[in-house]
């Protein structure tokens, strides 16, 4: 076979110039170990502590892009949750509004008269749409869930539950009941003010759709395998059936007898107790069999920590 003598020549030229570098370099190599006898020493483990260095920071460049993913999308998230909010409620608050403007125009034409009973349905109107902003402003602060977690002992949030649930459940006649089945307190990475509203909500529709004589509100508390189980549990008016899948949903609001004028809210209670109990975590659902023949129990599962106290 011949070749052409100029590529054989390149070869050999380029074959003669890789040995003469090995050669070079181990020469090299061997006369810096003969002056310093550590030097491999210091080759090999400056080489493993750039490595190292290249290795963390690869890591640490990964964790905070992976940081700021996820707070990115929950800003975006909670930023889209407002926005429906707000497009919801204006359009929950322009009813009672239209209202008022039709009673105020009939008195100005004269066709209702200005008196004790238009005025007290002037007030009703004014009061629903008051309502309806409070909650808006409530439901906008519960859903601020980039807030820090803080360790929190369990007793310690129950008690401040009971102390202002009970207070509430004095003053309408009802029996407040609380049922502790854990033999250890536990400290809970919570944000207590956020699931103090979760809480909140749950207690709130108890009492709305109580019965007017002999109602209870039960907490009970138990230790499950991964989770501190705790339910709530009342004896009132309960949710219908054909409603149960859909409770946990945006400005869901239930059956008739829940949209009466009295009772009529924004329909987020639920939901934002629902992305409260996620945000730490745990899971909300409906449980069954019920704690009281009537009424509705729900379930709040939180995750149970390592470490707990005595």
């Amino acid at each position: 076979m011949n070749v052409n003598p100029k590529i054989k020549k390149l070869f050999s030229n380029r074959f003669t110039n890789s040995a003469l570098t090995v050669v070079l370099s181990f020469s090299i190599l061997l006369i810096m170990s003969y002056l310093y006898p550590f030097f491999y020493v210091y080759v090999i483990g400056g080489g493993l502590h750039l490595l190292i260095t290249y290795y963390q920071l690869k890591k640490l460049y990964t964790y905070y892009n992976h940081e700021k993913k996820i707070f990115e999308e929950q800003i975006l998230y909670e930023k889209k949750i407002k926005e429906h909010m707000v497009e919801d409620l204006c359009h929950d608050i322009k009813a009672p509004l239209s209202t008022l403007r039709g009673q105020m125009e009939a008195i100005l034409d004269g066709i209702m008269p200005a008196d004790q009973k238009t005025l007290e349905l002037s007030i009703q109107q004014i009061d629903r749409v008051t309502k309806l902003v409070d909650e808006l402003d409530l439901s906008l602060d519960a859903l601020h869930l980039t807030g820090k977690l803080k360790s929190y002992k369990l007793s310690k949030f129950l008690n401040h539950i009971t102390a202002n649930f009970e207070l509430v459940c004095n003053s309408r006649g009802m029996r407040y009941e609380v049922i502790n089945d854990l033999n250890n307190d536990y400290e809970l990475l919570i944000d207590s003010n956020r699931l103090y509203q979760a809480f909140f909500n749950i207690f709130n529709n108890s009492i709305r759709f109580s019965n007017k004589s002999n109602s209870v509100f039960r907490i009970v508390i138990k230790e499950a395998e991964h989770h501190i189980d705790i339910f709530l549990a009342d004896n009132g008016t309960g949710i219908a059936l054909e409603d149960e899948p859909y409770i946990f949903e945006r400005l869901y609001k239930g059956d008739a007898s829940r949209k009466k004028e009295k009772d009529s809210g924004s329909g987020l209670g639920l939901f934002i107790t629902k992305e409260i109990v996620e945000y730490h975590g745990g899971q909300i659902s409906i449980f069954k069999p019920k704690l009281f023949e009537s009424g509705c129990t729900l379930l709040i599962k939180l995750p149970k920590p390592k470490v707990w106290v005595a």
